[in-house]
């Protein structure tokens, strides 16, 4: 899986320096949140998917990975369908992929039920990564850096007064979950 924001990114977040030991823990901390934060929200660079789905009696067909920009072949009970792009004239068994790729629609039918029965192969996810999805990465990319530093202290006590280390940038941690929630898996 590539990183979703450069290491130049996050360090004009803030300037961590040169040194390879800095580095080297950059380029760890920036590949744990790219990990993390598709595990959050599902796939985000494009790519190709083939999948076995199951008709449910429904005119909708969810898809595993979203957004579905292209669908390369789709086969229904063991026969082709077509897919559309755009609301044209429905002309017998096919599909139609709608702008924001979240489902295909059956043009006319219902999906047949069926175990599997439907095979599709289609591309989804962003050419570019978005900029607020780089963003976000960057952000959680300096968080994890700052909590490395700590070497796992989270708090110290002195005497009978306990003093918390941790320091959270609330605005970054909500711009974070604001991203995350809107690229997240939707069902």
């Amino acid at each position: 899986m590539a990183n979703l924001t450069t290491a130049a990114r996050v360090q004009s977040l803030r300037p961590l320096g040169d040194k390879s030991e800095v580095l080297q823990r950059l380029t760890e901390c920036l590949a744990a949140a790219s990990v993390w934060f598709e595990g959050a929200t599902g796939p985000i660079a494009s790519a190709s998917y083939t999948e076995r789905l199951s008709g449910g009696l429904s005119p909708l067909l969810k898809l595993t990975h979203k957004p579905c920009t292209a669908v390369t072949s789709l086969r229904v009970n063991g026969s082709t369908w077509n897919v559309l792009t755009s609301a044209a004239a429905d002309t017998g068994q096919e599909a139609f992929l709608p702008p924001h790729g979240m489902w295909l629609e059956a043009r006319g039918y219902l999906w047949p039920k069926g175990s599997g029965n439907i095979q599709i192969t289609y591309t989804a996810g962003y050419a570019t990564i978005p900029e607020d999805v780089q963003q976000a990465v960057a952000m959680l990319t300096v968080l994890l850096m700052e909590e490395t530093n700590r070497l796992g202290i989270g708090a110290k006590t002195l005497g009978s007064e306990q003093i918390n280390l941790v320091v959270r940038n609330t605005k970054d941690y909500q711009f974070i979950t604001d991203t995350i929630n809107g690229y997240g898996r939707i069902y």
